[in-house]
């Protein structure tokens, strides 16, 4: 019988290979490890990212559940009912937030499905920086997520990021990628937003972060934008630019989600999995544009092709 330290190694040779945006190997170690008897969360959870990264929806969203081993919410202590499928009509539903901003953003699109579903009241717990934003999208109530949030009575709850597997997206063709928030982008003047960093408590800032603004400042038109006040306000400070170009933050799912036309800069390694591995276009967002460097640390070739694509919009 295998000790643990069998299927341990070939989960390490997974995760580099994740890491070197080999998923096909990443797979193959994982499919090794379940056969030497790994039964982890960590490994469940790898093999749903590498899934998702490759666009296998189907396969990929059961195993990315393994996420939610690692975080103590209150809407998990609440004693409510976790909504797996079940018929929302007349119903009340708690739609619990997780992660970070951007991730609360590229979710909230499939708020407005639950509604055709006949659910009678929705309240969203996210991070205070969204609130105004689900408020926009029609939920009746909104809290602010926090580790002792009171959470309110209701039929069911689910897990925000869980939607897209309860609702049945089983192929990148399935998801409304859509502009979904409001106020939408408008355009009007020649002004490039640019971001050339994310949150430092990020553990792959450094690979997604450039090291300084100025290749990006060097843009013709170029802006630097910073968060003031809440995502609404963000949503203000770029709905006329001409474009936005920003590395792989929240800013890129905040014009994504009003339209706004926006060059996502992406790192060689452990590319995110919701950017795929090769693609320059992205399922989630009809106005994206991706832009991959082509070596680990080599921005200035990616800031030029994507300071391009800007200016000549």
């Amino acid at each position: 019988m295998d000790d643990g330290s069998g299927w341990l190694a070939e989960a390490l040779k997974a995760r580099a290979c994740f890491k070197a945006q080999d998923d096909d190997g990443a797979l193959r170690h994982l499919d090794q490890a379940a056969a030497l008897g790994a039964n982890d969360s960590e490994v469940t959870l790898l093999r749903g990212l590498a899934l998702l990264r490759q666009g296998r929806l189907a396969e990929g969203w059961p195993c990315f559940e393994a996420r939610r081993t690692r975080w103590n919410s209150p809407i998990a202590r609440s004693g409510l009912r976790e909504w797996s499928g079940e018929p929302l009509e007349g119903r009340s539903l708690v739609v619990w937030g997780e992660q970070g901003l951007g991730d609360e953003i590229q979710f909230a699109r499939f708020l407005p499905k639950l509604r055709t579903l006949g659910v009678r009241w929705i309240t969203a717990g996210v991070l205070p920086q969204n609130i105004r934003l689900f408020q926009a999208l029609g939920a009746d109530l909104v809290l602010p997520r926090t580790e002792r949030q009171d959470v309110p009575v209701a039929d069911y709850w689910v897990c925000l990021a869980s939607l897209p597997y309860r609702l049945g997206v089983r192929a990148p063709s399935d998801v409304p990628s859509a502009a979904y928030l409001s106020p939408r982008w408008i355009g009007g003047d020649d002004r490039i937003g640019i971001v050339w960093r994310g949150n430092p408590g990020n553990p792959n800032d450094k690979a997604r972060s450039l090291p300084s603004p100025e290749p990006l400042l060097a843009l013709p038109g170029a802006v630097e934008l910073e968060p003031a006040g809440d995502m609404l306000d963000s949503l203000e400070a770029i709905r006329r630019l001409r474009a936005v170009v920003t590395v792989d933050t929240s800013w890129a799912h905040l014009a994504g989600a009003i339209g706004a036309p926006c060059m996502v800069l992406l790192p060689h390694e452990l590319t995110d999995w919701r950017w795929g591995l090769s693609d320059d276009r992205s399922y989630w967002y009809e106005s994206l544009r991706l832009f991959r460097q082509s070596s680990p640390g080599d921005w200035a070739e990616v800031v030029t092709r994507a300071g391009a694509e800007a200016a000549g919009r």
